[in-house]
């Protein structure tokens, strides 16, 4: 599951908790699960981060040979 997968999942899991009765608005919830969710997204982190930067730079390669083609000069 990618990161706004297990965040879905988290927010699903807080929404089918248990209200404590006369506790204003408090839950109970399954800390198990919850911990299992939060270390997925903490081993999923670092590869969509990679990800992000390796867009970033992909871009910046576009731009810059785009801006070489539009002043008639040699792409990078």
């Amino acid at each position: 599951m990618n990161i706004d997968e297990l965040l879905d999942l988290m927010d699903e899991t807080l929404e089918e908790a248990f209200n404590v009765p006369f506790s204003n608005g408090k839950r109970v919830v399954d800390i198990d699960k919850l911990r299992d969710i939060i270390d997925d997204i903490r081993l999923n982190m670092p590869t969509e981060i990679r990800q992000a930067k390796a867009i970033v730079n992909d871009r910046a390669d576009i731009v810059s040979n785009a801006r070489a083609v539009l002043y008639h000069r040699k792409p990078l």
